[in-house]
């Protein structure tokens, strides 16, 4: 049984010699702070790697040049993506979503300061319900053309993550007509009740 690193270097066989590999735990990585054109981190699982990774790569991106891929924007679970991408809409462009792949891409049109990218208390003390709004209007503003329900249901899990329940059971309850059949919803659901035991639909 081959290992991960293993795995991922017989899989980019052909393109190897081009790449340098690096094994590391991100939860304490510490990036170099050389410049970035390209960058895409689909890591954002939970809130201590999204604190970490997040001023570590998103000030590197080389301004009028650099881009940035967001995996997580169409994941339920990766809310954090968009509000991070709505407090860093100043320093991007959105661009276009990678259709069939659910990720978008975002062009950096300005230097991303880096006291933007830093919190020290829990994110559910810092991010207040006006913010939460304000940057999912803005994440179903882009997320056009089939990833509106992203958007959606990212929102709903958004207050689940911050044990805001009332807020996340009126939200899919709102949503719910018209995104109840997508997948993402499908997924949020079911998660929520057979992982957190939450029934959205009380």
């Amino acid at each position: 049984m081959i290992g991960f690193v293993e795995f991922y270097r017989r899989c980019l066989r052909p393109w190897i010699d081009r790449i340098e590999v690096r094994q590391a735990d991100l939860t304490q990585f510490e990036y170099e702070q050389q410049p970035i054109e390209f960058l895409m981190l689909d890591v954002m699982k939970y809130e201590g790697l999204v604190k970490q990774v997040t001023p570590q790569f998103f000030p590197c991106l080389i301004p009028g040049k650099g881009v940035s891929v967001q995996p997580g924007l169409s994941a339920f679970y990766e809310s954090w993506v968009h509000v991070i991408q709505y407090l860093l809409k100043d320093c991007f462009t959105p661009l276009t979503p990678v259709y069939g792949s659910g990720a978008f891409v975002f062009k950096c049109v300005k230097q991303v300061p880096l006291h933007l990218c830093l919190w020290d208390k829990p994110l559910a003390e810092t991010w207040s319900d006006a913010l939460l709004e304000e940057a999912f209007a803005y994440s179903h503003h882009i997320c056009r053309d089939g990833l509106e329900f992203a958007a959606a249901a990212a929102h709903v899990m958004m207050y689940v993550h911050f044990n805001r329940l009332e807020q996340a059971k009126r939200l899919y309850r709102q949503y719910a007509p018209a995104f109840s059949d997508s997948h993402s919803f499908k997924e949020l659901y079911d998660y929520c009740l057979h992982s957190l035991q939450i029934n959205l639909k009380d």
